[in-house]
């Protein structure tokens, strides 16, 4: 009887070992999977504007229970025709983050690492800026990929309500004025051009319009001259193209050209590795080829030159022509302001520091390969798209394989040296054991 009882004893030690280990490790999974669930949402829910005013909108945690350390998002524009993102920030002091706006203001993705929040409650991550641009309603959606607590687990993402901009009023012309032409008699060549007399005028007005500064113009004689005011809306990367001068071989009796201004080029061209901003020229009802020559006027401020550290004199003008980025002669006029001089024609221009060079593939960062059977996708450091509607290509950059920088705090959410089924299994033969030793 007395081993009868000693084998219940030992059959009740592993028992008991068995419940002990399998409530452990139970515990220790749910502590390394979930953090709660929140709602991601964009505040205020409506906002009402006149064409041309910004405001601010805010990314929102709601119900955190960790703080938030890290995030991955996006912020959409329904229709980029009403309103833009001209701007987005992180916020929570982190550490690394990445925020950039694409496809003229239709997208902003904001990823943060190492950021320190209110622990508990409603938490603001990050902000963006929308700006006004034509009469309507447009929604803004947001797109989470990840939001986890300051000690990197994730959250379980419930809902992600959005916001509605609505816009009333019109684009209007920032600049209605008289181009007067320049007589072209010290041109040089010895043909009689009709460049020696005087020529009519024309009219232009300077519209702003989607995020895009609009030149109409009208009404041009061949051969000559114009300056044309472009006031203070082509502007990115704290630069601003605020005049030009034309040459026209042919008049022009209505034309328009839209400059496009953005810290990202075009997808059609390479970027230019040191770049301050880029200009994108187009043109209907006038030629290139009847564009004899471009003069740019244009300004950087002093906050960029400080900041990288540049003299005035190393700022260039660059137009890109067959899939290279050409120099031109560029002259300081005082202070921030600077011409460019000789450009042929429209096209895409850059401004930045002489010497720059075009980004190469080779110098593009690209992704750890994957341990499963999935390919990566590369990562870019030029060019961001939008991956919904164009394929990604080497210039974008996806949110999922983006790399934090050095010292960045990473988690792990797995147990090195003692996983949940290896504490399992080792209780349980712990248990076994004993349970054996007691019929001794």
């Amino acid at each position: 009887m007395k081993r009868i009882g000693s084998v219940h004893l030992g059959l009740r030690h592993a028992v008991v070992g068995i419940v002990l280990a399998i409530a452990l490790t139970t515990g220790l999974i749910g502590i390394a999977t979930a953090a709660g669930s929140i709602d991601v949402s964009l505040v205020p829910e409506t906002r009402s504007l006149d064409v041309g005013d910004a405001t601010t909108v805010d990314v929102m945690v709601e119900s955190a229970s960790g703080g938030v350390g890290s995030y991955d998002l996006q912020v959409v524009v329904g229709d980029s025709a009403v309103a833009t993102v001209t701007a987005a920030t992180a916020a929570g002091g982190p550490s690394y983050e990445n925020t950039a706006v694409f496809d003229g203001g239709k997208r902003a993705d904001i990823v943060a690492t190492g950021a320190d929040t209110a622990d508990t409650g409603t938490v603001t991550v990050a902000s963006v800026t929308v700006e006004a641009t034509g009469s309507g309603s447009t929604p803004l959606s947001l797109r989470v990929t990840d939001v986890s607590d300051e000690d990197g687990v994730s959250y379980t993402v419930s809902d992600t309500p959005g916001a509605t901009v609505s816009v009333s009023g019109t684009p209007t012309p920032t600049t209605t004025a008289t181009a007067e032409p320049t007589d072209d008699s010290s041109d040089g060549d010895a043909a009689d051009d009709g460049g020696d007399g005087p020529a009519e005028s024309f009219d232009y007005s300077v519209i702003v319009d989607d995020g895009v500064t609009r030149l109409e113009l009208s009404d041009a004689a061949a051969n000559r001259r114009y300056d044309i005011d472009l006031g203070n809306s082509i502007s990115a990367g704290e630069s601003t193209v605020t005049a030009a001068e034309f040459f026209f071989d042919r008049s022009v009796t209505a034309a328009t050209v839209r400059f496009d201004a953005s810290e990202t080029p075009p997808e059609s061209v390479t970027g230019l590795d040191t770049a301050i901003v880029y200009v994108a020229v187009e043109a209907d009802g006038v030629a290139a080829e009847d564009i004899n020559e471009v003069e740019v006027g244009f300004t950087v401020s002093q906050s960029t030159l400080d900041n990288r550290g540049l003299a005035p004199d190393e700022i260039r003008l660059y137009r890109y022509d067959g899939g290279a980025w050409i120099p031109h002669e560029t002259t300081h006029d005082g202070e921030t302001e600077f011409t460019a001089e000789d450009v042929p024609t429209f096209g895409v221009y850059a401004i930045g520091p002489s010497g720059s060079t075009a980004v190469t593939a080779t110098s593009s960062a690209t992704a750890t390969p994957p341990t499963d059977s999935s390919t990566a996708s590369p990562i870019a450091s030029t060019t961001p798209t939008e991956t919904e509607t164009t394929p990604a290509t080497a210039a974008e950059t996806p949110l999922s394989t983006r790399t934090p920088a050095a010292g960045t705090r990473t988690t792990s959410t797995t147990f090195p040296g003692f996983t949940p089924i290896a504490g399992l299994v080792a209780l349980a033969t712990a248990a076994v054991v004993a349970a054996r030793t007691s019929r001794r």
